[in-house]
């Protein structure tokens, strides 16, 4: 069956149109491995202080894995936002991808809906980089205040 050509150049249009959303997607993907094994160290570090804590330490052992905690879980907060954002950027990415699909097919003025969700999408990323960025400085000057004079890192 053959396709009209200009069906053919339509359909070569959306294609080039979604491959934007689609690599914003996989770029982002590589972020939230990144920020998922980030949370999963935090979550097994806390696990463990967690069971020092329970099995009875000193009270100067314990003050400091309490504050360790304190800081772990900032950063599981800290994640947890970073993480939600960047899956908010893949939905609307995702959501943009259809709703281009949508418009070559149903012939839908949706380009309003796009262009908010494609600035949605990039806002959700910025969010998500500022708050991972966070993260590593309070990792960061954590370590630093573990160390002490040892420290001989970049200033958090």
């Amino acid at each position: 069956m053959a396709v009209a050509p200009e069906a053919a150049g339509e359909l070569a249009h959306l294609l080039q149109t979604s491959i934007s959303p689609i690599a914003l997607i996989s770029g982002v993907g590589l972020l939230l491995l990144s920020m998922t094994n980030r949370l999963s160290r935090v979550i097994d570090r806390s696990r463990s202080l967690s069971a020092q804590l329970r099995a009875g330490a000193t009270d100067a052992d314990a003050a400091r894995e309490r504050a360790q905690l304190r800081v772990l879980a900032k950063r599981a907060r800290l994640l947890w936002i970073a993480i939600a954002s960047v899956m908010v950027t893949v939905l609307c990415a995702c959501t943009m991808v259809l709703l281009l699909t949508a418009m070559a097919f149903l012939q839908a003025n949706l380009r309003l809906a796009v262009v908010v969700l494609f600035f949605a999408a990039l806002l959700a990323l910025l969010v998500s980089a500022i708050v991972f960025f966070a993260d590593v400085l309070l990792s960061l000057r954590a370590l630093r205040t573990e160390m002490g004079d040892a420290w001989d890192g970049p200033a958090a």
